[in-house]
């Protein structure tokens, strides 16, 4: 029996890469029935959704509908990104502009609940067109908590978190 944490984004990109091979067909019918579910609980029954949910060793209630939700998001996915979600959605360098607003981050950031959140979250990747870093957005959804947020918004405006500048400080 395997015990060890999976790498949550890791797990989730390699299941996101059997829907869309790199030289291959891509499973629209699966990708498909993912979008078009209402709610975690119609996801359960989805046959791609209950693979992604044993890669992630979800075990308990929580960590099922997590690996549900994940799977209904990452079927908006079309391409993999290097950038981070955040720091793809906020002001680029040398462009005040932004894909998603800074009032809308910050509406997805105090996200009420799960469902507020994943709306947001379609909407985000939508915004980039479907093409967003398939681990980064898994593992927000996974871990989605005080910390996630504060590192959303430091990526966001492309600053380094507190610990960096006390790192950099020490040396």
């Amino acid at each position: 029996m395997n015990t060890a944490t999976p790498d949550i984004g890791a797990q989730a990109y390699g299941w996101w890469r059997t829907l869309n091979p790199e030289n291959g067909p891509v499973n629209r019918g699966a990708l498909a029935r993912l979008r078009r579910a209402d709610d975690p609980v119609e996801l359960a029954f989805i046959d791609e959704a209950a693979k992604l949910s044993r890669r992630l060793q979800a075990d308990t209630p929580e960590a099922m509908m997590k690996a549900a939700r994940i799977a209904r998001l990452l079927a908006h996915v079309r391409d993999n990104a290097y950038l981070k979600v955040a720091r793809a959605i906020g002001p680029q360098s040398g462009d005040e502009s932004a894909v998603m607003s800074e009032a809308r981050f910050r509406r997805l950031l105090q996200a009420r609940d799960d469902e507020d959140l994943d709306r947001r979250l379609i909407r985000a990747v939508k915004m980039l067109k479907g093409t967003v870093n398939v681990a980064d957005i898994a593992n927000a959804v996974w871990w989605w908590n005080e910390r996630t947020r504060r590192d959303w918004a430091f990526n966001y405006f492309n600053a380094p978190p507190p610990e960096a500048d006390q790192a950099s400080n020490a040396a």
